[in-house]
Protein backbone atom coordinates (compact mmCIF):
# COMPACT_ATOMS: atom_id res chain seq x y z
CA UNK A 1 0.00 0.00 0.00
CA UNK A 2 2.92 2.31 0.93
CA UNK A 3 4.10 2.78 -2.97
CA UNK A 4 0.45 2.79 -4.24
CA UNK A 5 -0.86 6.35 -3.12
CA UNK A 6 -1.00 9.23 -5.15
CA UNK A 7 -1.44 13.10 -4.59
CA UNK A 8 -2.63 15.22 -7.57
CA UNK A 9 -1.31 18.49 -7.60
CA UNK A 10 -0.61 21.92 -9.36
CA UNK A 11 -1.12 25.22 -8.53
CA UNK A 12 -2.64 26.43 -11.70
CA UNK A 13 -6.48 25.70 -11.96
CA UNK A 14 -7.61 24.02 -15.23
CA UNK A 15 -4.55 21.59 -15.28
CA UNK A 16 -7.11 18.93 -15.77
CA UNK A 17 -6.09 17.52 -12.18
CA UNK A 18 -9.45 16.63 -10.88
CA UNK A 19 -10.93 15.59 -14.04
CA UNK A 20 -7.74 12.64 -14.34
CA UNK A 21 -8.07 11.99 -11.15
CA UNK A 22 -12.03 10.67 -11.88
CA UNK A 23 -11.35 9.09 -14.91
CA UNK A 24 -7.66 7.47 -13.71
CA UNK A 25 -9.57 6.37 -10.15
CA UNK A 26 -12.76 5.40 -11.68
CA UNK A 27 -10.53 3.27 -14.50
CA UNK A 28 -8.37 1.59 -11.67
CA UNK A 29 -10.95 0.47 -9.55
CA UNK A 30 -13.20 -1.02 -12.67
CA UNK A 31 -10.27 -2.88 -14.09
CA UNK A 32 -9.30 -4.11 -11.01
CA UNK A 33 -12.54 -5.58 -8.76
CA UNK A 34 -11.03 -6.92 -6.38
CA UNK A 35 -8.65 -4.44 -4.68
CA UNK A 36 -10.02 -1.20 -3.64
CA UNK A 37 -9.65 2.56 -4.99
CA UNK A 38 -9.84 5.44 -1.70
CA UNK A 39 -10.30 8.63 -3.06
CA UNK A 40 -9.73 11.68 -0.71
CA UNK A 41 -10.63 15.12 -1.50
CA UNK A 42 -8.67 18.01 0.01
CA UNK A 43 -9.68 20.13 -2.84
CA UNK A 44 -11.56 23.25 -1.38
CA UNK A 45 -13.91 23.39 -4.10
CA UNK A 46 -14.82 20.06 -4.18
CA UNK A 47 -15.51 19.11 -7.27
CA UNK A 48 -13.73 15.47 -6.99
CA UNK A 49 -16.49 14.96 -4.37
CA UNK A 50 -19.28 16.68 -6.92
CA UNK A 51 -17.91 13.80 -9.87
CA UNK A 52 -18.13 10.93 -7.90
CA UNK A 53 -21.40 11.58 -6.03
CA UNK A 54 -23.98 12.61 -9.39
CA UNK A 55 -22.37 14.93 -11.92
CA UNK A 56 -21.55 18.86 -12.28
CA UNK A 57 -25.34 19.51 -13.86
CA UNK A 58 -27.15 22.28 -12.49
CA UNK A 59 -31.07 22.84 -12.62
CA UNK A 60 -29.40 26.78 -13.20
CA UNK A 61 -26.20 28.81 -12.58
CA UNK A 62 -27.47 29.60 -9.35
CA UNK A 63 -27.68 26.26 -8.10
CA UNK A 64 -25.73 23.93 -6.22
CA UNK A 65 -24.16 21.05 -8.75
CA UNK A 66 -25.81 17.79 -8.25
CA UNK A 67 -23.24 16.06 -6.61
CA UNK A 68 -22.84 18.60 -4.04
CA UNK A 69 -26.61 18.65 -3.22
CA UNK A 70 -26.15 14.50 -2.40
CA UNK A 71 -22.72 14.75 -0.76
CA UNK A 72 -24.79 17.54 1.84
CA UNK A 73 -27.90 14.96 2.19
CA UNK A 74 -26.13 11.63 2.95
CA UNK A 75 -23.04 13.06 4.74
CA UNK A 76 -22.33 14.97 7.88
CA UNK A 77 -19.48 17.43 8.93
CA UNK A 78 -18.29 14.29 11.68
CA UNK A 79 -17.97 11.60 8.39
CA UNK A 80 -16.62 14.12 5.76
CA UNK A 81 -13.17 15.23 4.95
CA UNK A 82 -13.29 18.01 7.67
CA UNK A 83 -13.91 15.17 10.18
CA UNK A 84 -10.90 13.46 9.38
CA UNK A 85 -9.00 16.10 9.59
CA UNK A 86 -10.26 17.24 13.10
CA UNK A 87 -9.60 13.42 13.88
CA UNK A 88 -5.74 14.03 12.38
CA UNK A 89 -4.93 16.88 14.26
CA UNK A 90 -5.99 15.44 17.56
CA UNK A 91 -3.18 16.74 20.15
CA UNK A 92 -2.83 13.37 22.44
CA UNK A 93 -4.62 14.85 25.17
CA UNK A 94 -8.43 15.27 26.30
CA UNK A 95 -8.50 19.05 27.79
CA UNK A 96 -11.14 21.22 28.16
CA UNK A 97 -10.16 23.94 26.24
CA UNK A 98 -10.55 23.11 22.32
CA UNK A 99 -7.84 22.78 19.74
CA UNK A 100 -7.87 24.48 16.76
CA UNK A 101 -9.46 22.52 14.50
CA UNK A 102 -11.44 21.40 17.73
CA UNK A 103 -12.82 25.10 17.82
CA UNK A 104 -13.38 25.79 14.10
CA UNK A 105 -15.44 22.46 13.71
CA UNK A 106 -16.90 22.49 17.09
CA UNK A 107 -16.55 20.48 19.79
CA UNK A 108 -13.58 19.69 22.46
CA UNK A 109 -10.78 17.98 20.93
CA UNK A 110 -10.55 13.93 21.47
CA UNK A 111 -8.20 12.02 23.24
CA UNK A 112 -5.14 10.87 20.64
CA UNK A 113 -6.30 7.60 19.21
CA UNK A 114 -5.73 5.52 15.91
CA UNK A 115 -7.79 6.91 13.19
CA UNK A 116 -9.39 4.54 10.77
CA UNK A 117 -9.98 6.91 7.13
CA UNK A 118 -12.75 4.30 6.45
CA UNK A 119 -14.85 5.49 9.16
CA UNK A 120 -15.36 8.78 7.05
CA UNK A 121 -16.03 7.25 3.62
CA UNK A 122 -19.08 6.89 1.47
CA UNK A 123 -19.21 4.25 -1.03
CA UNK A 124 -20.82 6.52 -4.14
CA UNK A 125 -21.93 3.71 -5.68
CA UNK A 126 -25.00 3.79 -3.46
CA UNK A 127 -25.99 6.99 -4.96
CA UNK A 128 -24.30 7.32 -8.48
CA UNK A 129 -24.32 3.71 -9.66
CA UNK A 130 -22.20 4.55 -12.72
CA UNK A 131 -19.07 4.47 -10.23
CA UNK A 132 -17.63 1.27 -9.58
CA UNK A 133 -18.88 -0.83 -6.27
CA UNK A 134 -15.18 -0.70 -5.15
CA UNK A 135 -14.18 2.67 -5.10
CA UNK A 136 -14.58 4.75 -1.65
CA UNK A 137 -15.17 8.51 -1.13
CA UNK A 138 -13.78 10.71 1.80
CA UNK A 139 -15.63 13.40 0.43
CA UNK A 140 -15.59 17.27 0.83
CA UNK A 141 -18.82 19.64 0.76
CA UNK A 142 -17.15 23.28 -0.45
CA UNK A 143 -18.28 25.97 1.77
CA UNK A 144 -20.06 23.40 4.19
CA UNK A 145 -16.52 21.74 4.92
CA UNK A 146 -14.24 24.98 4.32
CA UNK A 147 -15.67 28.09 4.58
CA UNK A 148 -15.97 28.68 8.09
CA UNK A 149 -13.07 30.92 9.18
CA UNK A 150 -13.39 32.87 11.46
CA UNK A 151 -15.93 31.54 14.08
CA UNK A 152 -15.53 29.37 17.00
CA UNK A 153 -17.38 27.61 19.47
CA UNK A 154 -21.00 29.14 20.12
CA UNK A 155 -20.47 31.48 17.14
CA UNK A 156 -17.75 33.84 18.72
CA UNK A 157 -15.61 35.53 16.98
CA UNK A 158 -12.01 34.12 17.00
CA UNK A 159 -8.71 36.01 16.80
CA UNK A 160 -6.19 35.65 14.05
CA UNK A 161 -4.52 32.66 15.71
CA UNK A 162 -7.01 30.62 16.10
CA UNK A 163 -8.11 30.75 12.30
CA UNK A 164 -9.04 27.29 10.82
CA UNK A 165 -5.85 25.36 9.61
CA UNK A 166 -6.61 25.75 6.13
CA UNK A 167 -6.23 29.63 5.93
CA UNK A 168 -2.72 29.43 8.41
CA UNK A 169 0.78 29.60 7.45
CA UNK A 170 1.53 27.41 10.35
CA UNK A 171 2.41 23.40 10.77
CA UNK A 172 -0.15 22.20 12.62
CA UNK A 173 -0.60 19.80 9.46
CA UNK A 174 2.32 18.27 9.87
CA UNK A 175 1.58 15.41 13.01
CA UNK A 176 -1.58 15.27 11.15
CA UNK A 177 -0.32 14.05 7.74
CA UNK A 178 1.91 11.89 9.89
CA UNK A 179 -1.23 10.57 11.36
CA UNK A 180 -2.83 10.27 7.98
CA UNK A 181 0.08 8.32 6.50
CA UNK A 182 -0.27 5.63 9.19
CA UNK A 183 -3.53 5.50 8.83
CA UNK A 184 -3.44 4.58 5.00
CA UNK A 185 -0.63 2.16 5.57
CA UNK A 186 -2.74 0.10 8.15
CA UNK A 187 -5.60 -0.19 5.67
CA UNK A 188 -6.59 -3.71 5.48
CA UNK A 189 -6.21 -5.36 2.35
CA UNK A 190 -4.79 -4.07 -1.48
CA UNK A 191 -5.72 -0.36 -1.93
CA UNK A 192 -5.03 2.06 -4.29
CA UNK A 193 -5.47 5.80 -2.67
CA UNK A 194 -6.14 8.98 -4.77
CA UNK A 195 -6.04 12.48 -3.05
CA UNK A 196 -7.38 15.29 -4.44
CA UNK A 197 -5.53 18.86 -3.75
CA UNK A 198 -6.03 22.78 -4.43
CA UNK A 199 -4.74 24.83 -7.20
CA UNK A 200 -3.98 27.07 -3.92
CA UNK A 201 -1.10 24.86 -3.22
CA UNK A 202 -0.13 26.57 -0.11
CA UNK A 203 -3.13 25.45 1.34
CA UNK A 204 -2.33 23.22 4.92
CA UNK A 205 -4.68 20.43 3.47
CA UNK A 206 -2.40 20.33 0.01
CA UNK A 207 0.61 19.76 2.62
CA UNK A 208 -1.19 17.26 4.63
CA UNK A 209 -1.81 15.14 1.51
CA UNK A 210 1.80 15.51 0.13
CA UNK A 211 3.05 14.41 3.54
CA UNK A 212 0.88 11.42 4.00
CA UNK A 213 0.76 9.94 0.66
CA UNK A 214 3.75 8.27 -1.79
CA UNK A 215 3.86 9.71 -4.48
CA UNK A 216 2.56 12.94 -6.47
CA UNK A 217 1.58 13.61 -9.96
CA UNK A 218 1.16 16.80 -11.71
CA UNK A 219 -1.05 17.05 -14.70
CA UNK A 220 -0.04 19.68 -17.08
CA UNK A 221 -0.92 21.90 -20.14
CA UNK A 222 1.39 23.15 -22.49
CA UNK A 223 1.27 26.51 -21.93
CA UNK A 224 4.84 27.78 -20.65
CA UNK A 225 3.11 30.10 -18.52
CA UNK A 226 1.03 27.69 -16.59
CA UNK A 227 4.56 25.82 -16.10
CA UNK A 228 6.36 28.58 -14.69
CA UNK A 229 4.19 28.94 -12.36
CA UNK A 230 4.99 25.89 -10.16
CA UNK A 231 8.53 27.19 -9.61
CA UNK A 232 7.50 31.54 -9.52
CA UNK A 233 3.77 32.40 -8.37
CA UNK A 234 4.06 35.72 -6.55
CA UNK A 235 0.62 34.46 -4.14
CA UNK A 236 3.12 31.61 -2.46
CA UNK A 237 1.21 28.92 -4.06
CA UNK A 238 4.03 27.69 -6.44
CA UNK A 239 3.98 24.15 -6.14
CA UNK A 240 7.69 23.38 -6.25
CA UNK A 241 9.51 26.38 -4.95
CA UNK A 242 7.13 27.43 -2.28
CA UNK A 243 6.03 24.14 -1.48
CA UNK A 244 7.51 21.13 -1.63
CA UNK A 245 10.77 22.28 -2.03
CA UNK A 246 10.86 23.82 1.76
CA UNK A 247 9.29 20.52 2.59
CA UNK A 248 11.77 18.46 2.12
CA UNK A 249 14.30 20.57 2.89
CA UNK A 250 12.59 19.79 6.48
CA UNK A 251 12.18 16.09 5.81
CA UNK A 252 8.03 16.39 5.86
CA UNK A 253 7.51 15.45 1.94
CA UNK A 254 6.84 11.82 1.69
CA UNK A 255 5.18 12.47 -2.00
CA UNK A 256 8.07 13.32 -4.48
CA UNK A 257 6.79 13.29 -8.11
CA UNK A 258 6.28 10.36 -9.55
CA UNK A 259 4.77 11.49 -12.84
CA UNK A 260 4.21 14.70 -14.48
CA UNK A 261 1.44 13.66 -17.01
CA UNK A 262 0.34 16.18 -20.14
CA UNK A 263 -3.04 16.68 -20.35
CA UNK A 264 -5.36 17.58 -23.53
CA UNK A 265 -2.78 16.43 -26.05
CA UNK A 266 -4.03 15.82 -29.79
CA UNK A 267 -2.78 13.26 -31.96
CA UNK A 268 -2.07 12.07 -34.99
CA UNK A 269 -2.19 8.28 -35.31
CA UNK A 270 -3.16 5.87 -32.18
CA UNK A 271 0.46 4.43 -32.42
CA UNK A 272 2.62 4.28 -29.50
CA UNK A 273 6.27 6.88 -29.66
CA UNK A 274 9.20 8.26 -27.86
CA UNK A 275 9.85 11.74 -28.51
CA UNK A 276 13.30 13.04 -29.26
CA UNK A 277 13.70 13.76 -25.17
CA UNK A 278 12.62 10.50 -23.87
CA UNK A 279 8.94 10.76 -23.50
CA UNK A 280 7.15 7.57 -24.50
CA UNK A 281 3.37 7.90 -25.03
CA UNK A 282 0.70 5.33 -26.26
CA UNK A 283 -0.47 7.43 -29.12
CA UNK A 284 1.50 10.18 -31.59
CA UNK A 285 1.14 13.42 -30.67
CA UNK A 286 0.64 16.27 -32.83
CA UNK A 287 4.43 17.87 -33.71
CA UNK A 288 4.28 20.66 -32.13
CA UNK A 289 2.54 19.27 -28.81
CA UNK A 290 5.66 16.85 -28.81
CA UNK A 291 7.95 19.41 -29.82
CA UNK A 292 6.79 21.64 -25.98
CA UNK A 293 6.23 18.50 -24.06
CA UNK A 294 10.07 17.70 -24.60
CA UNK A 295 11.10 21.41 -23.97
CA UNK A 296 9.19 21.39 -20.44
CA UNK A 297 10.89 18.07 -19.96
CA UNK A 298 14.23 19.48 -20.94
CA UNK A 299 13.78 22.58 -18.27
CA UNK A 300 12.87 19.90 -15.76
CA UNK A 301 15.70 17.95 -16.16
CA UNK A 302 17.83 20.71 -16.46
CA UNK A 303 16.19 22.52 -13.10
CA UNK A 304 17.29 19.49 -10.86
CA UNK A 305 20.69 19.17 -11.85
CA UNK A 306 21.25 23.33 -11.52
CA UNK A 307 19.11 23.23 -8.17
CA UNK A 308 20.16 20.08 -5.72
CA UNK A 309 17.06 21.36 -3.18
CA UNK A 310 15.28 19.99 -6.30
CA UNK A 311 16.05 16.62 -7.07
CA UNK A 312 14.21 15.10 -3.70
CA UNK A 313 10.91 16.38 -4.98
CA UNK A 314 11.48 13.93 -7.74
CA UNK A 315 11.11 10.19 -7.39
CA UNK A 316 14.23 8.71 -7.53
CA UNK A 317 16.30 12.32 -8.12
CA UNK A 318 17.58 13.10 -11.36
CA UNK A 319 21.49 13.78 -10.93
CA UNK A 320 22.51 10.30 -12.38
CA UNK A 321 21.44 9.17 -15.98
CA UNK A 322 20.63 10.63 -19.03
CA UNK A 323 17.62 12.96 -20.17
CA UNK A 324 15.88 10.42 -22.09
CA UNK A 325 16.24 8.19 -18.88
CA UNK A 326 14.75 10.96 -17.02
CA UNK A 327 11.78 11.86 -19.46
CA UNK A 328 10.88 8.41 -19.79
CA UNK A 329 10.80 7.70 -16.17
CA UNK A 330 8.85 10.96 -14.73
CA UNK A 331 6.87 11.86 -18.06
CA UNK A 332 3.62 10.52 -19.57
CA UNK A 333 0.97 12.13 -21.90
CA UNK A 334 -3.12 11.44 -21.83
CA UNK A 335 -5.27 12.05 -25.17
CA UNK A 336 -7.37 15.14 -25.09
CA UNK A 337 -10.76 13.72 -24.52
CA UNK A 338 -13.26 15.02 -27.26
CA UNK A 339 -15.76 17.65 -25.65
CA UNK A 340 -18.70 16.08 -25.70
CA UNK A 341 -17.61 12.72 -23.92
CA UNK A 342 -16.07 15.11 -21.50
CA UNK A 343 -18.39 17.34 -20.76
CA UNK A 344 -21.30 14.11 -20.65
CA UNK A 345 -18.68 12.61 -18.25
CA UNK A 346 -18.67 15.87 -15.94
CA UNK A 347 -22.45 16.38 -15.97
CA UNK A 348 -23.60 12.99 -15.33
CA UNK A 349 -20.64 12.01 -12.72
CA UNK A 350 -19.99 8.90 -15.56
CA UNK A 351 -16.73 7.95 -15.72
CA UNK A 352 -15.72 6.98 -19.11
CA UNK A 353 -14.43 3.68 -17.09
CA UNK A 354 -17.76 2.53 -16.84
CA UNK A 355 -19.86 4.43 -19.39
CA UNK A 356 -21.94 2.62 -22.30
CA UNK A 357 -22.75 3.21 -25.38
CA UNK A 358 -26.61 2.59 -25.22
CA UNK A 359 -26.90 4.66 -22.15
CA UNK A 360 -29.85 6.72 -23.55
CA UNK A 361 -29.46 9.68 -20.63
CA UNK A 362 -26.28 10.00 -21.60
CA UNK A 363 -27.09 10.82 -24.71
CA UNK A 364 -25.54 7.19 -26.48
CA UNK A 365 -22.09 7.78 -26.38
CA UNK A 366 -20.07 6.85 -29.75
CA UNK A 367 -18.56 2.93 -28.95
CA UNK A 368 -15.32 4.04 -30.75
CA UNK A 369 -14.88 7.19 -29.16
CA UNK A 370 -15.55 5.75 -25.63
CA UNK A 371 -13.07 2.81 -27.01
CA UNK A 372 -10.49 4.61 -27.74
CA UNK A 373 -10.50 6.86 -24.39
CA UNK A 374 -10.64 3.54 -22.29
CA UNK A 375 -7.99 2.63 -23.80
CA UNK A 376 -6.30 5.71 -23.04
CA UNK A 377 -6.87 4.99 -19.43
CA UNK A 378 -5.63 1.94 -19.52
CA UNK A 379 -1.97 2.97 -20.54
CA UNK A 380 -2.09 5.68 -18.03
CA UNK A 381 -3.03 3.56 -15.57
CA UNK A 382 -0.04 1.51 -16.47
CA UNK A 383 2.39 4.66 -16.67
CA UNK A 384 0.84 5.80 -13.53
CA UNK A 385 0.68 2.89 -11.26
CA UNK A 386 3.07 -0.24 -12.86
CA UNK A 387 2.18 -2.81 -11.02
CA UNK A 388 0.03 -1.87 -8.90
CA UNK A 389 -2.66 -1.88 -11.63
CA UNK A 390 -3.94 -4.88 -13.81
CA UNK A 391 -5.47 -3.85 -16.87
CA UNK A 392 -8.14 -4.84 -18.57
Amino acid sequence: MANNSFALANNKGGSGKTFTLFQLASEVAAANPDRRVLVIDFSLYSETTSLFMGGLGRKDALSSEKGHLITLENTTSDTRAEGLVRALVADGEATARPSLLGRFFGGSTPAQREVNVLDYTVQPSKFNPRVPENLYLVASAKTDSWGQQHTGVGGAAMDVDEAPMWTRRGKEWEPAARRLRAALATLAGEWTVFVDTDHLAGSPLTKLALGAVSNTLVPLSLDEGDFSRMFHDATGNALFSDVMMPMAADGSLSAPVSKFIFTKITSQKNEPVTSPSGIKTPFSPAKIASAQMDTIAESVYSAAHKHPDLQPCLKGGAADGRLSEFAATHFTAFKTVADVAANTSKLHGAPIATMRSDDAELGKPDKKVLDAVRAELNELAKAVLGEGYRGR
